[in-house]
Order: C-alpha cells, then structure tokens, then sequence
C-alpha cells in the first residue's frame, strides 16, 4: 500500500488540477505551471515527514533530490549553510539528519510560520540568514528539552523498574512538553519492543502520544 505524505497529496492535487485547468484551456494567457520546480519541496517534506521511501515516493523524492542539488531557494541555502552540509551533495539521509530537524523542530516547540517564511523568500537574503540562524537556535533548544526529558524518565524507570515489566507503558508528566513527548515516545517503543503511550499535562489537560509495535495494532485496542 503506498501512503502519501502531506507534500505529496498536495502535489499530487496541484498536478491534477493543471491538467484540468490545461484540458479546459481555463487560463489560455497564463503559462503552464512548472510543477516540476517544485520537487524540490515535495523530496523535503517527504523525507522530514518519514514518508517510507518506496513506490511513489521513493519516485518523488529521486527526482525532488536532483531539483534539490540545484536549488536556488535563498532561504534553504541559508539553512544548508547552518547545517554545514553541501547542497550539491545532499542525499535522503543529510536531509533527514540535518534539513529536516531544524524545520521539524518549530512545529514541536515554537511557531511553524517560521519554517514557510524561510522556504519562501526570493530575494532577502539578510531576513534568509535570520530565519536560519532563528531555526538552528530552536533545533538546539529542542535537542536541549529532548535530552532533559529523556534523562528523567530514565531516573524514573530506574527508580521504579516495574514500569517497564508490564505489557504496555504508560507515563505521565506536568513538566514534560507537549510537542517532545512524540520523539521520546518513539524511542522507548523502540527499546523495549512494547506499546508506549506518555501524556503531557499542563493546566488540567494532558496531551498525549502513543506508538506501538508491528505485532500489536494499538488503535483496535484503543477503540
């Protein structure tokens, strides 16, 4: 089963809507849209979204790569800069490693804006620079909060070994944040091979994430 990413349902839809608008010579004044500038994007989002890397997307993200090796987009050249890593010789892994982060970083602990701001300037390289600079000092705090999350629930696992004996783990905190508890999450299911739900609370509300194994389907359980 192939599984789009966002980027490339929203690809997939402008690529059908041009020829429809072509095939109803809709806008007969207006030059046929270059989608194909725009792959460039389409790899990025899909690699920073983890989209799996076959069919379709492996397809998109192939052809996105070599847009992206070329790419004069001011903003993502600033951020290639500040992630020491050549544009030329980017491939899926120094995106996922180094590109990704820092853009994936303002949706967990500040405002994404940011991250379209970036990708979107044409000309300013001074505000380029800036936003890159803004990305890389998130990415850094993000890493920060991350690591002090993570020391903690291991003191905490430490403490109280039963935890990680039963089938499922669950956890729960009033100093951990909302948009961290995701990556954590990941990492636990990963190292004890079993369902992981931690939930966030803050002001009365917990905010919660849940990751499982291939071999237990955590959604039919949770309905």
């Amino acid at each position: 089963e192939q599984i789009l990413t966002g980027v490339g349902v929203a690809f997939k839809l402008a690529h059908a809507l041009s020829i429809h608008f072509l095939q109803m010579n809709a806008f007969p004044d207006v030059p046929p849209l270059q989608l194909k500038s725009f792959l460039d994007l389409v790899a990025l989002g899909t690699i920073a979204d983890m989209g799996s890397l076959t069919g379709e997307n492996r397809i998109l993200v192939r052809y996105g790569l070599n847009i992206l090796r070329r790419t004069n987009r001011i903003g993502l050249l600033e951020l290639f800069k500040y992630s020491e890593v050549s544009h030329h010789e980017t491939t899926a892994a120094t995106v996922a490693s180094k590109i990704a982060p820092p853009l994936n970083s303002l949706g967990r602990i500040a405002d994404p804006q940011q991250g379209i701001e970036l990708l979107l300037i044409k000309q300013d390289r001074q505000k380029a620079k800036d936003l890159a600079q803004t990305l890389d000092n998130i990415n850094t705090k993000r890493q920060q909060i991350e690591q002090n999350m993570m020391d903690s629930i291991q003191h905490h696992l430490e403490k109280y070994p039963q935890v990680i004996e039963q089938r499922c783990i669950i956890l729960h905190s009033t100093s951990w944040h909302p948009g961290i508890i995701p990556i954590i999450t990941a990492r636990l299911t990963k190292a004890y091979h079993r369902p992981v739900i931690m939930i966030a609370c803050q002001n009365g509300i917990g905010k919660g994430s849940a990751r499982t194994i291939h071999e237990f389907p955590l959604l039919q359980a949770l309905r």
